[in-house]
């Protein structure tokens, strides 16, 4: 990855990290997710399609796949999918909600994925009541457990919503603690991933209701942090961008180390989080063509930018930042 990184930082932009949202289908109805549930509606690439896509991909200098949706498990032709990422030597990490892990675990191995982050946003009672699923909580669990027998990379990965308390993440933070399985505290933050939009974004009012402020967010990060330091994922490259106010302030670098592919394999710029423009070719076209060089020259700067704490873009910004890159490949057990 290191080469890339200093071509990237160097101002020659390379797609080091894909966010794939393989699918817009979910088998669940999260009120912060601003996924409708008509979006299964959208068209999917083809196994023949996808397989290209990731040689492509592989071609321009992908080493991290992150694969997510929807629900990634949804698709028959993700295990190929995860086969030829890994057969072109990229990195395979996986979201999601947990519901098919059990019924698939046998396809789950080392060979395949190298890291997994599974959804639980609280104990029982509020993860169950957030993702409209009466069982998740405990399926999601069950997971976390199997995957971890199986020797893969897991962490749980939590929402946190401005209605969501303090004892409802210690229960959660304390059954973590106790499998040794950490987990990276999320704010629910504004996204319109279904739609190109360059202006302030539309949301359902359900949506709209769940997202916390970041000063709300911080303490409540600071407090879970102070009690469970070992448990909660080491945040000293995102309080970075927490502290400047969003990513627009920090310097929101995703268009120079990331590409980001919707479930039909459209290219969306400036991020997955609020495409402002969606593109479909070759990936090599795309990515270094015309309208991604004027997306870049926009990134950060759009309607939608303005305090933008999405870890979809901090991530791959991030990357950019030695000390930070070091810190998450600790954190995630060196890949």
């Amino acid at each position: 990855m290191l080469p890339g990184i200093l071509k990237a930082k160097l101002g020659k932009p390379v797609p080091l990290f894909c966010q794939w949202e393989t699918t817009f289908r979910c088998n669940m109805n999260c009120v912060f997710c601003s996924i409708p549930q008509n979006s299964a509606k959208w068209a999917e690439t083809t196994t023949a399609e996808a397989l290209d896509i990731i040689d492509q991909l592989a071609e321009i200098g992908t080493k991290i796949m992150n694969f997510s949706g929807g629900e990634p498990f949804l698709r028959k032709d993700f295990f190929e999918m995860a086969d030829r990422a890994k057969s072109q030597g990229m990195i395979v990490f996986v979201n999601t909600n947990g519901l098919l892990v059990e019924k698939n675990i046998s396809e789950i191995t080392r060979e395949r994925f190298d890291f997994m982050r599974i959804s639980i946003d609280g104990n029982k009672e509020l993860h169950d009541r957030l993702r409209k699923c009466d069982g998740a909580f405990d399926a999601a669990f069950k997971a976390v457990e199997l995957i971890k027998k199986k020797g893969v990379g897991c962490m749980i990965n939590t929402v946190v919503t401005k209605d969501t308390k303090p004892w409802e993440l210690s229960e959660l933070l304390e059954r973590a603690k106790g499998i040794g399985i950490k987990v990276s505290l999320t704010p629910a933050v504004p996204f319109q991933p279904c739609k190109e939009n360059k202006g302030k974004p539309e949301l359902d009012k359900e949506f709209e209701n769940a997202l916390i402020d970041v000063p709300s967010f911080m303490a409540l990060l600071n407090e879970m942090k102070k009690h469970y330091p070992e448990t909660v994922d080491d945040l000293k490259s995102y309080w970075k961008i927490l502290e400047k106010g969003g990513l627009e302030k920090f310097g929101c670098r995703v268009m120079d180390i990331a590409i980001g592919i919707k479930p039909d394999g459209r290219v969306s710029f400036p991020c997955t989080v609020f495409p402002a423009k969606m593109v479909k070719g070759r990936l090599k076209d795309v990515f270094y063509g015309e309208e991604a060089e004027r997306q870049r020259r926009l990134q950060g700067k759009y309607a939608f930018c303005q305090n933008c704490f999405s870890r979809c873009g901090s991530f791959p910004t991030l990357i950019l930042d030695f000390g930070s890159l070091f810190s998450m490949a600790r954190n995630w057990g060196g890949f």
